[in-house]
């Protein structure tokens, strides 16, 4: 059981062409955290999309996102973030 006032929101995992495996199994391991996190019918608990797929660019190593990239990344993370943690104010 988890405290209603903790959040907890998790983004989901990214493509990385390097690595067939990991693309392989990349749908299948989105869908079941998102199953997962459903299944615990929580309000305080979810998954999320932090960059569309469109937006996944790589440098040549196909593992680290281009700078553009990595700023839309984090940009999801941080607007998604906004919208499900609460703002607090600061003393």
């Amino acid at each position: 059981m988890t405290n209603k006032e903790t959040k907890i929101s998790v983004a989901l995992p990214v493509k990385r062409p390097k690595f067939e495996w990991f693309q392989t199994n990349l749908d299948a391991t989105q869908t079941a955290i998102k199953e997962i996190f459903a299944s615990f019918k929580l309000d305080n608990i979810t998954s999320f999309e932090a960059i569309p797929e469109g937006c996944q660019q790589f440098e040549q190593d196909q593992i680290h996102f281009t700078k553009e990239s990595g700023q839309i990344y984090l940009e999801g993370i941080l607007t998604k973030s906004e919208i499900f943690l609460p703002k607090t104010s600061s003393s």
